[in-house]
């Protein structure tokens, strides 16, 4: 897939949409599942949602029949990088596994006949450098724009959350998946692990801390969740 192309999350679902010089709006359920929209350059995410949310009961039916997506980790596949989708290359090397961003493609470098646990392995490793380089700045802005401060941040691979937040010793740990989605979910999980620091519990206060924190947050939560058939789900 093109880097050109957005993902949109309508009513919790992801939407995958690229624009051409078309006349009309199409939409197809890829095999891995994902809702792919192609449409005119000139129509907005708007309408491009409304499309979506008038297909709806026709895509709940045919999502219902598609298995659940499993990464192979195979030449071709797609994965995400910061919201948006690229193929994976896979050249064979008898060094060390690595995988990097390179020229619009994820590039995986590993042995022949590698098990996917190896395969798995090198792309986390990548979505873990990728999410190092990123979080000191997101973090830096985020506390001023609080005024709260973490003792300590980890990146951890996680199963059912997105993020953590020790309140006795101010520790917070992030998802290294969120490297795969838009640069704003990581700034709306920061400021979500922070906002723990003033209140540990999820109520209205909490709520009423992090609307001013980060107004935008409902979005960004939209967003993650619409990534849960394939990714943990959103604490």
């Amino acid at each position: 897939m093109s880097p050109g192309i957005k993902t949109l999350a309508v009513d919790g679902l992801r939407v995958e949409v690229e624009r051409k010089a078309i006349r009309n709006l199409y939409l197809r359920i890829g095999p891995d599942g994902a809702v792919r929209v192609t449409a005119p350059r000139a129509v907005t995410d708007g309408q491009v949602e409304a499309f979506v949310r008038g297909k709806r009961r026709w895509l709940d039916q045919r999502l219902r029949a598609v298995p659940t997506y499993r990464p192979r980790y195979v030449a071709g596949e797609r994965f995400p990088l910061w919201g948006k989708w690229y193929p994976l290359a896979v050249e064979e090397t008898a060094g060390r596994p690595e995988a990097r961003w390179e020229e619009g493609q994820i590039v995986l470098r590993i042995e022949h006949g590698a098990e996917e646990a190896w395969r798995k392995g090198a792309l986390d490793a990548f979505y873990r450098r990728e999410l190092a380089a990123t979080l000191p700045e997101v973090v830096e802005r985020q506390e001023a724009r609080t005024g709260l401060h973490a003792s300590s941040w980890q990146i951890r691979e996680m199963s059912t959350r997105w993020g953590s937040c020790t309140v006795r010793t101010g520790a917070i740990r992030v998802n290294l998946h969120l490297a795969k989605f838009p640069p704003e979910c990581l700034a709306y999980l920061v400021t979500h692990e922070l906002t723990h620091l003033l209140e540990a519990g999820h109520n209205a206060r909490f709520y009423g801390f992090l609307d001013c924190f980060y107004p935008e947050w409902r979005q960004a939560r939209a967003c993650l969740r619409a990534g849960a058939p394939v990714l943990p789900p959103e604490e």
